[in-house]
């Protein structure tokens, strides 16, 4: 609750900053706080959706809506109101988050003797590092597509409405695998789904970085849930089912900063350097970092395989 009250204020610091040095200043402020909801978040609700055998995908597919609502909601008035208002809306979007998790109860934290919970003991654990290489690498080659896909649309002729609805699409996508991965993905282990998903994520890269036209556009984005939503629902049940819960805040927040601050910042980086030199080059890189995701995958089902056996 902290984090989003720090992430309100910050935000409110955009009616004084008249400057790019000061609007540079509360941006970096407001990301250092909002960075932080999503694994503080999952730290909090893993422990109840385990306790009362809720879904993840289920709960987790009203971020996609609400991302299509807000993205149609703000595209409508900004145009038509000041910059002062589009920073109330700001503000009262994240105030609103304060609402919503007042009620919630936080889980006990458990712990065994002599256990200590760091922000790195995840790590400890052969088969979350491999996790960290298989999931954190698919989820991070997504950087790729946020940086340079529109431009590479656009670059082929597409307009920019035509992109804004490839966009679109791809959350309708993540929205079906969310809310349909308990009643036909049931069968499937986490290591399973995110080796799913990396080999989803070979597939799409190279369909992107091949064949830059709409009709290959329309089936890239429509492999999104199995890429993105797939991975957040492999990676939500792998702590929950194999992660101690003393260790749960370890795991979640350690795997998002290898997969959205560390690999993330680096695919960026990386794929402006190539993109500069030959652009369908940015998305075959994604799809080698996925190849070598998804052979971390396997490894790690043959790895809970092994460790089931010697239990």
């Amino acid at each position: 609750m902290t984090v989003v009250l720090l992430t309100t204020v910050s935000a409110a610091g955009y009616n004084f900053a008249y400057t790019l040095p000061a609007i540079m200043s509360i941006y970096l402020l407001v990301n250092a706080f909002s960075s932080n909801m999503g694994p503080i978040g999952d730290a909090l609700i893993l422990p109840i959706i385990k306790r009362h055998n809720l879904d993840y995908g289920s709960s987790r597919l009203w971020g996609s809506v609400s991302i299509v609502f807000l993205a149609f909601f703000t595209g409508q008035v900004v145009g038509l109101i000041s910059i002062d208002w589009v920073i109330l809306i700001l503000i009262c979007a994240y105030a609103s988050i304060l609402l919503v998790i007042a009620p919630i109860q936080v889980e006990p934290r458990v712990t065994t003797a002599g256990a200590r919970s760091n922000f790195f003991s995840a790590l400890k654990e052969t088969r979350f590092r491999l996790l960290v290489c298989s999931a954190g690498v698919c989820q991070a080659s997504h950087a790729f597509m946020y940086s340079y896909g529109s431009l590479y649309w656009l670059s082929h002729g597409l307009t920019p409405q035509v992109v804004g609805a490839l966009w679109s699409l791809g959350v309708i996508s993540e929205v079906a695998v969310f809310s349909l991965s308990k009643r036909y993905l049931k069968a499937l282990s986490p290591e399973w789904k995110v080796t799913l998903a990396c080999m989803t994520a070979v597939i799409r890269w190279l369909l992107l970085g091949a064949f830059p036209n709409l009709a290959a556009a329309i089936v890239v984005q429509a492999l999104q849930g199995g890429t993105l939503a797939l991975t957040q629902i492999g990676v939500a049940e792998y702590i929950n089912q194999r992660v101690h819960q003393s260790n749960v805040a370890s795991a979640t927040t350690t795997y998002a900063f290898f997969s959205y601050a560390i690999l993330m910042a680096t695919a960026t980086y990386f794929g402006g350097l190539l993109y500069s030199i030959e652009k369908a080059a940015v998305f075959m890189m994604a799809a080698g970092w996925c190849a070598f995701g998804f052979t971390a995958a396997v490894l790690n089902i043959r790895r809970q395989r092994t460790f089931v056996q010697n239990q």
